[in-house]
């Protein structure tokens, strides 16, 4: 979302800073949660990995089996860096993840964005992130979004982290000779069971995991400083103040 929102024409023509939202739909308990940004750190799978993990440790210990729907954005949700997280992580007994068809891939996700929207178009004036988060806060009355503001030191080093510990390709392991890619996207550790279609009756199975390696959750930040803004960019927004 952009910032300033004002009604002066000049608007169109200048290049506003942008606020960054990644959400989480909790299916289960029907609870969104949004992490908030703006262009201090990138749209990248480090992001997605930082925000999914920093969630899922907040689930009960109880659940033992994580469910994924998300769209198929490469840059962000199917590629390998997530999937090697997914791997990694040990929170959960079984992972799955699922990429709905393109254009059936409505998820809750969506209508909580339209609800939203639907708040901010009776604004014509919004100068600062707290105010897009006011309305976060105020357009779902009995069960609230949950908001955590993201800082750029916030977010891990997931990209360079996992070609030591895993392959980026492979043969499968159950005489099919087929080769992983995340487009298709374990029971066992390391192990990635793939299915070109959801519920689909055909699976193989990619051992991932280099031989002898122990991956850990990396810890180590994927900035060191604050991702510098356009100057063209910075002289629009002295302007608009």
């Amino acid at each position: 979302m952009p910032l300033p929102v004002i009604p002066a024409q000049e608007i169109f023509h200048y290049r506003q800073l942008w606020l960054y939202w990644f959400k989480i739909h909790d299916l289960k308990t029907d609870q969104g949660h949004f992490y908030t940004y703006h262009e201090e750190a990138a749209k990248g799978p480090n992001e997605v990995c930082t925000f999914i993990n920093d969630y899922v440790q907040k689930t009960p210990a109880k659940i033992q089996e994580l469910h994924i729907f998300s769209d198929s954005c490469p840059g962000q949700n199917r590629n390998n860096t997530v999937v090697r997280y997914l791997l990694a992580s040990k929170r959960f007994r079984k992972i799955y993840h699922y990429f709905p068809v393109r254009g059936h891939s409505l998820l809750p996700c969506d209508r909580d964005f339209g609800c939203l929207k639907r708040v901010i178009r009776k604004y014509n004036r919004i100068y600062f992130p707290e105010n897009y988060e006011n309305m976060k806060l105020s357009c779902r009355k009995l069960k609230p979004f949950g908001i955590s503001t993201i800082c750029y030191k916030d977010i891990t080093d997931y990209k360079n982290w996992w070609p030591n510990h895993y392959k980026k390709t492979c043969q499968s392991s159950d005489n099919i000779k087929s080769k992983f890619t995340v487009s298709n996207d374990s029971s066992t550790p390391g192990y990635v069971i793939t299915s070109e279609y959801i519920g689909g009756l055909v699976s193989t199975t990619f051992k991932l995991v280099k031989p002898k390696a122990d991956p850990t959750l990396p810890t180590a930040p994927a900035y060191s400083k604050i991702l510098p803004i356009n100057i063209k960019k910075i002289d629009n927004l002295k302007k608009l103040m």
